[in-house]
């Protein structure tokens, strides 16, 4: 979120005035939370299906309920968004964006936006059409793996695994839209948490782990340290005893409920609270710096109402949908 503040543009006087330690580690790093997302989520998803046997109708029934989940904030923040903008637009005649028509609403709708090479509504979406697409090859891998009788560290990851660790050396292959330029993140996730559960030696871990190591040598890109890094961090938790009990607090319980409503929601929020707010208060750096602090509540306050209204709904619909 205070990545996106500084890309914008917004409260510039305030960041100007900041030192620069201080802006490169609140602001202008934020960035790397994406491949953080990653990991997070291949860890989740891997943790959450734990030792169910997957089948087609599984991949199916999961499909259905990782969209029952997602979609329902997800096109409800699409909505939102374009209303902001339209507000935007009749007060200020000014737009970020293009008006969207019906086709390309559509399309961000079933995730397809960044295939057909469409501008995203709201930049951050393009990180859910990846999401979309490593829950389904992580659950057809599995599919395919107890369809085939091998066990957790099978052909089937085994070559997926080696997928993560070429791609990212090939930048021809990156094809727009295609996630495998990212999918050796979600796989560190996903192995991370067979190593918890006693599924994956570490031994096996630890050599996939190295030969990342070594495709970044060559391609240079950070965000596979980022994934690394944070990938090493859950384990030494784990190893700790900390997994159950260090994010506890009600504080850090309220951000991880909310989290998805404010990633939703935060770009096209704040783009309208700082409006508001750098009207009202100037833009000195002070009146900036104020405003980032409120900006910051407006966007917990809206992502609490929006979780009550769309997610909480959502999730109950999923988890009937489990027990079925």
């Amino acid at each position: 979120m205070l990545y996106h503040v500084h890309a914008a543009g917004q409260a510039k006087a305030a960041l100007t005035a900041l030192p620069t330690l201080v802006r490169t580690a609140l602001f202008d790093g934020g960035h790397f939370g994406v491949p953080v997302f990653f990991v997070l989520s291949g860890f989740v998803i891997a943790h959450s299906i734990g030792n169910d046997r997957v089948d087609a109708r599984y991949v199916g029934r999961f499909a259905l309920r990782r969209a029952i989940r997602l979609d329902i904030p997800y096109w409800a923040a699409i909505a939102l968004t374009l209303a902001l903008l339209e507000l935007k637009l009749a007060v200020s005649g000014v737009s970020i964006l293009r008006r969207h028509d019906t086709s390309a609403v559509l399309a961000h709708m079933f995730y397809l936006q960044e295939f057909l090479g469409l501008r995203d509504i709201n930049p951050v979406f393009w990180t859910l059409t990846y999401e979309i697409q490593f829950y389904l090859l992580f659950c057809t891998l599995l599919a395919v793996a107890h369809r085939s009788g091998v066990r957790r560290l099978m052909i089937p990851f085994t070559l997926a695994a080696a997928t993560a660790i070429v791609w990212p050396l090939f930048p021809a292959l990156h094809l727009h839209g295609l996630s495998l330029s990212q999918w050796h993140g979600f796989l560190l996730g996903a192995f991370a948490a067979w190593v918890v559960s006693g599924t994956l030696p570490m031994r096996w871990f630890a050599l996939y782990a190295a030969l990342l190591v070594g495709t970044w040598t060559v391609s240079g890109e950070d965000v596979t340290l980022v994934c690394l890094a944070t990938v090493i961090m859950i384990l030494l938790v784990d190893r700790a005893g900390g997994l159950a009990t260090w994010l506890a607090a009600r504080p850090l319980q309220f951000l991880g409920r909310i989290s998805y409503s404010l990633y939703l929601l935060h770009v096209p929020i704040s783009g309208a609270a700082f409006h508001v707010t750098t009207r009202v208060l100037g833009g000195s750096p002070l009146a900036a710096g104020v405003s980032i602090g409120a900006v910051l509540l407006i966007n917990l306050g809206a992502a609490q109402i929006f979780w009550w209204a769309t997610e909480r709904p959502s999730i109950a619909l999923a988890r009937r949908m489990r027990t079925r």
